[in-house]
């Protein structure tokens, strides 16, 4: 029996398809391990957590096999970067191997740091449509209520609960705020995780509040609010209530960008009246007046440490400006991928650490020498400003959500310390649904879930 010819094409259409379905699903699978794989290392499998530090690393492989046998992976100039960066840094390991003494495997995890999860940025919106973004908008939100919840038992739990165990080492090893108090670290190894988390939440709220209202129960909207409120609160993190500020300074940015969105802005007022009203209710709860206390300690000591530096902001500038200060004293080929990684401190040194910097631009500048680690700075810049125009752009034909989700990760691109797992699970998750955001088709388009056409994958360019 012959076969025809247009059978041909449909077949391998077929194929793609089923290929494309399965990509999608692994990225599903690489966000639910993103905020779930620190209780596996904390809780569940303690005994597995340093193999469960790189859970995700196999979902990344599996997904590039995949995309490499069916074509999809988009043509972009930052794809391409990312890839002759990663492949100047693999001779550059080679030279390190040779002239340092240091294990290899502390120089592989270098390597895989700074350039293995990133390209997953560019895949993302060649599977996840408008209709995505909608779902995982809508777990975010949900899991913002348990996730809160659990930070505030961690908040009033000792230092040395097994509710605030840390992976790998045991209970005591949390970061303090103030007041005897820790940071609770919720579902995630440590407080990073939390922060970036609820930018992320934030960023959906506020598309939920704006031109996303259609597609968010508005009960969800205002009980995520209000989690995310008092997980804030309990939080006793400078950096989480600056991100979530920055998310915020975003939506306002939005909301005067696009004329579309201002036609509604008094329904805005009036859910955030709503729920400031609520707020101030719980706010009367002792757990609540016990965490605005530490927060404001948590501040106030910072403040004074840091008074000598210009604050915050001048602390913030001083570990950007100075690595580049002392490029001529680097060596020309870095002292070592991973070196300056908690994991390259405690394979090296036996216990975790900062080795090199605690800034991420001097990690990058120290392990990969002067010229490649700047040239990897220059990379992350440019995507951060490159991801902010497009962003913006698209806020003033009334789609705000990818300025919200810039906003959630615009400093991780640029300086976010991606040694740090969770830290590098969320810059490539968020990027990418910025990316996808962009290209989201209008709003009036989207539509719900049990709608959904058959799957078909899109290019970003």
């Amino acid at each position: 029996m012959m076969t025809s010819k247009k059978s041909i094409p449909i077949t391998i259409r077929s194929k793609t398809a089923s290929s494309a379905l399965f990509v999608k699903r692994l990225i599903w699978l690489y966000f639910f391990l993103l905020l779930f794989e620190g209780a596996l290392r904390k809780w569940l499998l303690p005994g597995l957590s340093g193999p469960l530090l790189l859970i995700r690393d196999p979902i990344v492989l599996l997904i590039y096999a995949v995309a490499l046998e069916n074509n999809f992976f988009p043509q972009n100039g930052f794809l391409t970067g990312c890839i002759v960066l990663a492949a100047v840094s693999a001779m550059v390991l080679c030279l390190q191997m040779i002239t340092l003494a240091l294990p290899l495997k502390v120089l592989i995890y270098g390597l895989r740091t700074d350039f293995l999860h990133l390209p997953l940025i560019f895949l993302i919106p060649v599977f996840f449509k408008g209709e995505d973004l909608v779902r995982i908008g809508k777990w975010v939100l949900w899991i913002s209520v348990p996730m809160a919840i659990l930070m505030a038992y961690q908040f009033r739990s000792g230092p040395d609960a097994w509710v605030n165990r840390t992976p790998g080492t045991g209970t005591g090893m949390q970061l303090e705020s103030a007041l005897g108090k820790i940071r609770p670290p919720g579902t995630f190894s440590f407080i990073t995780g939390p922060v970036s988390y609820f930018a992320l939440v934030t960023a959906f709220l506020g598309f939920a509040l704006s031109n996303g209202r259609q597609f968010f129960p508005r009960w969800l909207v205002v009980v995520s609010t209000l989690a995310s409120g008092g997980a804030l609160l309990v939080s006793g993190s400078r950096s989480m209530v600056l991100t979530v500020s920055f998310v915020w300074v975003a939506f306002v940015v939005g909301i005067v960008a696009s004329r579309q969105i201002a036609a509604g802005l008094w329904r805005i007022i009036l859910l955030l009246l709503c729920v400031a009203f609520v707020a101030a209710q719980i706010g009367q709860k002792e757990i609540f007046k016990e965490g605005t206390e530490v927060l404001s300690a948590r501040f106030e000591a910072g403040s004074g440490s840091e008074k000598a530096v210009g604050g915050i902001t001048g602390r913030f500038l001083d570990s950007l400006l100075d690595p580049l200060r002392s490029l001529t004293e680097v060596p020309l080929f870095g002292s070592g991928l991973g070196l300056g990684t908690n994991v390259g401190a405690t394979i090296t040194q036996g216990q975790m650490g900062f080795l090199l910097s605690e800034g991420e631009w001097g990690r990058m500048i120290l392990e990969m020498g002067p010229i490649l680690g700047l040239a990897f700075i220059i990379y992350r810049v440019s995507l951060m400003i490159a991801l902010g125009g497009r962003s913006l752009r698209c806020s003033r034909v009334g789609n705000l959500l990818p300025v919200l989700l810039w906003a959630a990760c615009a400093t991780s691109i640029v300086s976010g310390q991606i040694g740090q797992p969770t830290n590098l699970g969320f810059l490539v998750l968020i990027a990418g649904l910025t990316m996808s955001a962009i290209e989201m088709e209008p709003l009036s388009e989207v539509r719900p879930a049990e709608k959904r056409p058959r799957f078909t994958p899109r290019r970003f360019h």
